[in-house]
């Protein structure tokens, strides 16, 4: 392994962090050290399921495109320098504290926007302004020449009106254009959006996006696609149905419905 990714910055956050692995099987740790939370994380193989290949092979859809095959230790390596490399373009993700060959640990950055943003008591501006704050965020790092790989709202942080983003490990063959892995992400994080089940201004998200981008032709990039979609509008549309459908299936349709308008 790189030197420069095997380091903590304590000894002793690295025998606490060992202590913890020797007795702690999870993938992701909540830890305490000197009364401070940190997260220790395990890597994890990635790689697309042959149906989801398949799914991307047939439609061309670049918001289907599957992620690059990699092992743990491969996936570690690749998190953690993108991190790194993340930090010193400032931009808000965590701090990573320390790495061998088997974890590496993370400073806590606060609760997931997803969990912040779908709280009834949540005011809509503040509602509003957050998720700004969290389109602005996949904005920067797209605008560094970077991706997300994981864009979902569930993969972005809130803490001292601090928006950061999480989970790094997923990568992309080598082949595919940078430009087509960010379409790949906004797609990804526009559909994520309908997990707040909270009315939600697309259109705007979708103009933002591009003006600060100057990813001219996104929209139409985006209708294209759920114009293909159409058939299953169709569906949740007939009277009979509507009604058995769970919301997340009609935010869904409200986001294609939109996306089927631009």
């Amino acid at each position: 392994m790189d030197k420069n990714i095997n380091f903590f910055v304590s000894k002793e956050l690295e025998k606490s962090v060992l202590n913890e692995i020797k007795v702690n099987n999870k993938e992701i740790i909540r830890h305490t050290y000197n009364d401070e939370i940190v997260w220790i994380k395990r890597p994890r193989a990635t790689k697309s399921n042959i149906f989801h290949k398949m799914a991307y092979s047939f439609t061309n859809i670049k918001g289907l495109m599957p992620v690059e095959n990699k092992t743990k230790e491969q996936t570690l390596i690749h998190e953690v320098s993108k991190l790194q490399r993340l930090k010193e373009k400032n931009i808000n993700v965590p701090k990573v504290l320390g790495c061998n060959g088997e974890v590496f640990v993370l400073e806590d950055n606060g609760v997931t926007i997803k969990s912040f943003l779908r709280s009834k008591e949540l005011e809509k501006t503040v509602f509003e302004n957050r998720l700004k704050d969290t389109l602005n965020l996949l904005i920067k790092i797209h605008n560094n020449n970077e991706y997300h790989g994981g864009p979902q709202v569930k993969n972005y942080t809130f803490k001292n009106g601090v928006v950061s983003a999480i989970d790094f490990e997923d990568s992309f063959d080598k082949n595919f254009k940078l430009e087509d892995i960010q379409f790949r992400d906004f797609f990804l994080f526009l559909f994520s959006l309908t997990e707040l089940k909270k009315d939600i201004d697309y259109k705007e998200i979708i103009d933002i996006y591009m003006k600060e981008t100057k990813k001219e032709g996104i929209d139409k990039e985006l209708k294209s696609i759920a114009l293909k979609l159409k058939f299953l509008t169709k569906i949740i549309e007939n009277k009979l149905f509507y009604n058995l459908f769970f919301d997340d299936v009609i935010n869904t349709y409200k986001l294609v419905k939109t996306l089927q308008k631009l």
